[in-house]
C-alpha cells in the first residue's frame, strides 16, 4: 500500500500534466486509501491471541485486491506516458510523430480518467463493507442488557458518574457472566460490551483462557494490556502465579478497571484468575464468558445468551450469502427456511452453512466458457507466473504488461530468445528466475528491468553478465551458477543485499566496486588471478560491509590472516564465514570478537596450539570445519583440545595426519563429530580421546591409506573409545 500512495504522489506532479478534475479525482483516491491504510495497520496490529474475525479479513483481502487493480492502472499509464521517446526532428515526419504522441498522451490521459472512476465507485463498497464489519444482527439489545448489568443504568449515566468521582467511589465491582452452548457468539457479545464501554475506565484488557489455561501467561498477557510501557518486557520475566497475581493486586489498587475473561471451561481457572482482582469500590467491572452453567454460577451475575429469533436469523443468512438482509431469491426461499431451522437460531451454524452455499452457487453458476474467457480477458493483470518443471508452452511475454514476478525455473524450454523478450516487454518485472533452464546469456537489454530486485540464474552456466547490469538500480538480489563474472562499476548497485553462488573477482576495481556495497548482507566470491597488491585492498573492502552476515571466500591465499585486523572496523554481524581453496598461516585474532560467528570453515598451513585457543575462544561458534594442509615439523606428540567451545555442536577435522586428541571436559556440546584423516600419517597410535566427548552423539571416522593388515586393529581401538564413551554414540567408520 506504501508504494502504491508514493506512485499516486507521484502521478500528481506537472510532468504528468494531468487534468485538474482528475487530479482532485486522485488526491481523493490518495485520501481514502490513506485511511484504508491505517486501518489495515491496526488489523495487522491485533494481538496473537485476539486474531481479527473473518469478516474483517474479507474486507482486508478486498482492499488489498483493490490496490493492486489501483497499482496495475497507475503502472500501465506511466508506462504509456514514459515510454514515449520525443521527437525533436524539424522535418514533416517529426511533426507528424508528436502530433500523434499527443493524440496517444490523451487517449491514455482519458482511460486512466475512466479507471479511475470505476475505482471510486469500489472504494464506496469497500468502505461500505468496512462499515458492515461492525454491524452484528441481534446484538443491541442484547449489549445494552449486559451495559446495564454491568454498571447499574445506560451509558449515559456513565458519562455523567464518570464526572462524580465522590458517587462513583461507592461502587461496589460488579461481574457479568455470559454463559452459552458453543456458536451463540459469546464471545462476540463480550466484545462490542468491552470496546463500548472501555473508555470509561482507567484501565482494560480483554484476556482469553481457553480449555488448558496458562496461568501465568494469561496474568502476564493482563499486565500487558494495563500498561503496554510498564510492562512490555513482561514475558522475559520469571515470576510465578503467586508473584504475578500479587503484581496485579498492586497494579489494580484504587484503579477503575474493566476486564473481559473470555472461554472459562471449570471452576478451578475462575478460582485463580478472580485471586488477581481488587475491590476499590470505585466502579470497576469484569465479564466472563462460558459455556458451563456451574462455572457462570460460581463467578455470578448470569446472563443466559438465548438464540437469534427466526428474523434475526433469516436477515445474517441473508446479508452473509447474498450480501443484503432481503435479497433471497424467490426460488430458494423455502430451502433458506428448512436450512433455518436446521441451525436453530445459532449465529456460528448459519454462517459456516452461508458462507458454504453462497461457493457452491458461485461455483455451480461459472461455466466453461465463462472460465475460458476469464482467463484470456484477465492475463493484462497478472501478477505473478509460475512454470513448473516440464511446461512447454510458454504464451508471448507481451501478453504481461504488468508482471511482477516470473519463476520460470527448471523450464528447459526456456532459451535465450524467452531471456531476450522477458527484458524487452516485462518492464516492471521485480523478481526473474532462471534457473535450470537453457539460457546460456544475459542480454544487455537486461538494463530495461528497471524495477528488478532479484536474479536467480543459478544452475546454468554463464560466464559473463552483460555490462548493462550495473544500470539494475533497484537489484538486492543475485544468485548464479559456480564462476559467473560480474562487470565493472558493479560498486553503483548500492542496495544490493546478497552475491550468493560463487562471483568471480578478477581485477582490483571488482575489489574496490566490492567495498561499495556496504548494505551486502551475503557475500560468496572467488578471486581469479589473486595478486599480492589486492591484499590491502580488500581488507579495507572488509571493513567496510559492516552488515555482512555471511562471507565464503576463495582463491585469496593467505590474504585474510591479518584482514580486519584488531584496529580496524569490521563486519561485526558475521554468522558464517567460509575459506574455499584458500589456505593461511594462523586463525586470526579478530575472529575472538565476532560475538555472533557460528560456523566456520577454515584450512591452515599447519595447526597450532594458539589456532586452537582462538578457536575455543568464539562465544558463539557452533559448527566448525577445520582442514589442516601439512603436519608441524619435528612434533613428537598430539595437540591436547582441552578447551570448552562451550557452543560447538559439530566439528569436521580433515588432514592428512591426526594431530589432535580430546582431552577430559573438552567441546561439553559437540554432538556431531567427523574426522578426515590419512592413518599412515597419523602417529603410531589411533587413541583420540573419543570417550572424552561427553555429549557425542555420532562419530562418523574416515580413514585412508590405513593397511589391510592394520583393519582390525585399528577398528578394534576406536570402538573401545566409543563403547567408553557415557553417552553411547553410533558409529560409522569407513577405511
Amino acid at each position: 500500500m506504501g508504494a502504491l500512495l508514493s506512485k499516486l504522489g507521484n502521478l500528481l506532479k506537472e510532468e504528468y500534466k494531468l487534468h485538474r478534475n482528475l487530479r482532485e479525482e486522485i488526491t481523493f483516491l490518495k485520501s481514502e486509501l490513506e485511511s484504508m491504510e491505517a486501518a489495515l495497520l491496526k488489523v495487522s496490529e491485533a494481538p496473537i491471541d485476539q486474531p481479527p474475525d473473518r469478516q474483517v479479513k474479507i474486507w482486508a483481502r478486498d482492499v488489498r485486491d483493490l490496490s493492486y487493480d489501483i497499482e496495475d492502472s497507475v503502472d500501465e499509464f506511466m508506462v504509456c506516458i514514459d515510454s514515449r521517446t520525443p521527437n525533436n526532428s524539424c522535418s514533416f515526419g517529426g511533426f507528424v510523430y508528436r502530433s500523434m504522441d499527443l493524440l496517444n498522451r490523451a487517449k491514455f490521459r482519458h482511460k486512466i480518467g475512466t479507471d479511475i472512476k470505476g475505482i471510486k465507485s469500489r472504494i464506496k463498497e469497500v468502505n461500505d463493507r468496512h462499515d458492515r464489519v461492525n454491524e452484528f444482527v441481534g446484538i443491541d439489545e442484547k449489549s445494552d442488557e449486559l451495559v446495564r448489568m454491568l454498571m447499574g443504568t445506560g451509558e449515559s449515566s456513565i458519562r455523567k458518574r464518570k464526572r462524580d468521582v465522590s458517587e462513583e467511589s461507592k461502587q461496589k465491582l460488579k461481574i457479568v457472566s455470559i454463559v452459552g452452548v458453543g456458536g451463540l457468539g459469546k464471545t462476540t457479545l463480550a466484545n462490542v460490551v468491552y470496546e463500548r464501554l472501555k473508555t470509561q475506565f482507567y484501565c482494560f484488557a480483554f484476556v482469553p483462557v481457553s480449555l488448558t489455561p496458562n496461568m501465568e501467561k494469561i496474568f502476564k498477557n493482563m499486565l500487558h494490556q494495563f500498561d503496554k510501557k510498564k510492562y512490555r518486557n513482561i514475558n522475559e520475566v520469571t515470576w510465578d502465579e503467586a508473584q504475578l497475581i500479587a503484581e496485579l493486586r498492586e497494579f489494580l489498587r484504587n484503579k477503575r478497571y474493566l476486564i473481559v475473561i473470555d472461554d472459562i471451561w471449570d471452576i478451578s481457572a475462575w478460582e485463580k484468575i478472580k485471586c488477581s482482582f481488587v475491590d476499590s469500590e470505585n466502579g470497576s467491572g469484569i465479564i466472563t464468558t462460558t459455556r458451563n452453567v456451574d462455572v457462570a454460577k460460581e463467578v455470578g451475575g448470569v446472563y443466559q445468551l438465548k438464540p437469534l429469533c427466526h428474523v434475526d436469523s433469516r436477515k445474517l443468512f441473508n446479508l452473509r450469502i447474498f450480501g443484503a438482509e432481503d435479497k433471497c431469491p424467490p426460488q430458494l426461499a423455502e430451502l433458506s427456511e428448512r436450512i433455518l431451522k436446521k441451525c436453530s437460531g445459532v449465529p456460528l451454524a448459519i454462517i459456516t452453512i452461508a458462507s458454504m452455499l453462497a461457493s457452491k452457487i458461485e461455483n455451480e453458476n461459472a461455466h466453461e466458457d465463462d472460465f475460458k474467457q476469464l482467463s484470456i480477458s484477465n492475463l493484462s493483470h497478472v501478477r505473478s507466473l509460475i512454470f513448473f518443471k516440464g511446461f512447454n508452452s510458454f504464451p508471448a511475454y507481451s501478453s504481461f504488461p504488468l508482471l511482477r514476478v516470473l519463476n520460470l525455473s527448471g523450464c528447459k524450454k526456456v532459451d535465450n530468445n524467452h531471456c531476450k523478450d522477458i527484458c524487452l516487454y516485462l518492464f516492471h518485472l521485480r523478481y526473474l528466475n532462471l534457473s535450470r533452464t537453457s539460457v546460456t546469456e544475459i542480454p544487455r537489454e537486461i538494463e530495461n528491468l528497471q524495477s528488478l530486485q532479484v536474479l536467480c540464474i543459478n544452475g546454468i552456466e554463464i560466464e559473463d553478465l552483460p555490462s548493462t547490469f550495473v544500470r539494475l538500480g533497484q537489484i538486492l538480489y543475485l544468485n548464479v551458477y559456480l564462476k559467473t563474472r560480474i562487470p565493472d562499476g558493479f560498486g553503483s548497485l548500492k542496495y544490493l543485499q546478497e552475491l550468493k553462488g560463487r562471483i568471480l573477482i578478477g581485477s582490483l576495481t571488482n575489489v574496490h566496486d566490492l567495498g561499495k556495497l556496504t548494505e551486502l548482507r551475503r557475500l560468496h566470491i572467488e578471486f581469479q588471478g589473486w595478486e599480492t597488491s589486492w591484499k590491502e585492498p580488500l581488507h579495507r573492502c572488509l571493513s567496510n560491509l559492516v552488515s555482512l552476515e555471511d562471507l565464503t571466500i576463495a582463491g585469496c591465499f593467505g590474504s585474510l590472516d591479518s584482514a580486519c585486523d584488531d584496529s580496524s572496523p569490521r563486519p561485526q554481524q558475521l554468522c558464517s564465514i567460509g575459506m574455499w581453496n584458500s589456505t593461511i598461516h594462523a586463525v586470526p585474532n579478530w575472529m575472538v570478537s565476532l560475538s555472533t560467528l557460528s560456523n566456520l570453515t577454515i584450512k591452515l598451513d599447519t595447526l597450532k596450539e594458539r589456532d586452537l585457543q582462538i578457536l575455543g575462544s568464539i562465544p558463539s561458534l557452533s559448527r566448525l570445519y577445520l582442514g589442516v594442509e601439512k603436519p608441524t615439523v619435528d612434533r613428537d606428540e598430539r595437540l591436547i583440545i582441552s578447551y570448552r567451545f562451550k557452543c560447538l555442536s559439530l566439528f569436521e577435522y580433515w588432514s592428512d595426519t591426526m594431530e589432535i586428541e580430546f582431552a577430559q571436559g573438552a567441546m561439553q556440546n559437540l554432538r556431531t563429530l567427523k574426522l578426515f584423516i590419512d592413518v599412515h600419517k597419523t602417529h603410531d597410535h589411533v587413541d583420540f580421546g573419543l570417550e572424552n566427548l561427553s555429549a557425542l552423539e555420532h562419530a562418523y571416522l574416515y580413514l585412508n591409506n590405513c593397511p589391510e593388515e592394520m583393519h582390525e586393529v585399528v577398528e578394534a581401538g576406536i570402538r573401545r573409545q566409543i563403547h567408553m564413551n557415557p553417552n553411547s554414540p553410533t558409529l560409522d567408520l569407513s577405511m
